[in-house]
């Protein structure tokens, strides 16, 4: 009995320590904690929920299990947007490590008037000086340099209202057949033709050229980094953009169709009585059969991209 009672005392007292041992064990627990491209930081408590291509730089530590349930602390200077440029554009954060296989391009800059410069060569041949500008959502020629290019104001171009810091102008699209900084090449791109006197620079380096890339420029190092997108079938990635990405450039693109279509039809249906009348409607008739081959276009360059990333077609 002595035995026996000595054992069961003893079960008691070890079932008594391990209810005081286990809180202490689980109130430690790993957190996982990783930078994305856009510099942004992110935590998780389990590694499989840690997107493949940053598990090689994540980095684990012990937190407190109360310190779990609330949202992790993010220093102040990290993950911070950051704040516009006087120019309106935006210096975009290092990016990481490129990918096994990813190319990397380095272009150095020069700085003038406080902005910077590079040299972009345009349909292989014509090497002009352009400002790099992260603030313009497209590629921008002065009037000189779309005539060195070979285009005319008496071209039948189509065009699009752009909203500037003077007001809503016309400029003129053309599509060149590549672009080039440094060695970072980019094929069918479009760009925005200004008028006289109305651009102030030969031409702006804009995000239709730079969103090709996983990119990032440092002012202060006077350097433009480009890298070119990999595949993450696994995390829905294609050519570095999200389904959601891709369903939207689709939709846009076809949106841009049927609204010139619709345009065209309303106004070829006009009747018109005067000469003045019938020359401004074969006029708008011209421009417009312009712009609808000009974006029907657009939509096969981007289905061809799509394939080349090998995009699911529902999502197109």
């Amino acid at each position: 009995m002595r035995t026996e009672g000595g054992t069961t005392v003893r079960k008691i007292l070890l079932f008594i320590v391990c209810l005081f041992l286990l809180p202490a064990l689980a109130a430690q627990a790993d957190l996982y904690k990783w930078q994305d491209k856009d510099g942004n930081w992110n935590f998780a408590d389990d590694l499989d929920k840690v997107p493949l291509r940053y598990r090689d730089q994540v980095k684990r530590q012990a937190v407190p299990e109360d310190a779990q349930e609330a949202t992790p602390p993010i220093p102040k200077d990290i993950g911070a947007k950051d704040p516009a440029k006087p120019d309106g554009s935006k210096e975009k954060p290092a990016i990481t490590q490129p990918a096994p296989g990813q190319k990397s391009y380095e272009i150095k800059c020069a700085k003038k008037d406080g902005s910077l410069t590079l040299d972009v060569t345009l349909n292989e041949k014509h090497t002009i000086p352009f400002v790099l500008d992260t603030g313009a959502s497209s590629i921008a020629l002065s009037k000189e340099v779309a005539e060195e290019l070979g285009y005319t104001p008496d071209d039948i171009l189509p065009r699009v209202f752009v909203s500037t810091a003077n007001g809503v102008i016309t400029c003129r699209l053309i599509r060149l057949s590549s672009v080039q900084v440094g060695d970072a090449c980019v094929h069918d791109v479009v760009a925005l033709v200004h008028g006289e006197d109305e651009l102030g620079v030969k031409g702006l380096l804009g995000l239709n050229f730079l969103s090709e890339f996983d990119w990032s420029n440092d002012t202060m190092d006077e350097v433009l980094t480009l890298r070119e997108f990999t595949n993450s079938p696994d995390e829905d990635v294609y050519g570095g953009h999200s389904e959601k990405w891709w369903r939207k450039k689709f939709e846009d693109a076809k949106k841009d169709v049927k609204k010139i279509e619709k345009q065209l039809q309303e106004i070829k249906e006009l009747q018109t009585k005067t000469l003045n009348q019938r020359t401004w409607r074969e006029w708008q008739v011209k421009i417009l059969d312009a712009n609808l081959s000009f974006y029907k276009e657009e939509l096969v360059l981007l289905d061809r991209k799509a394939s080349r990333y090998m995009v699911p077609r529902s999502w197109r």
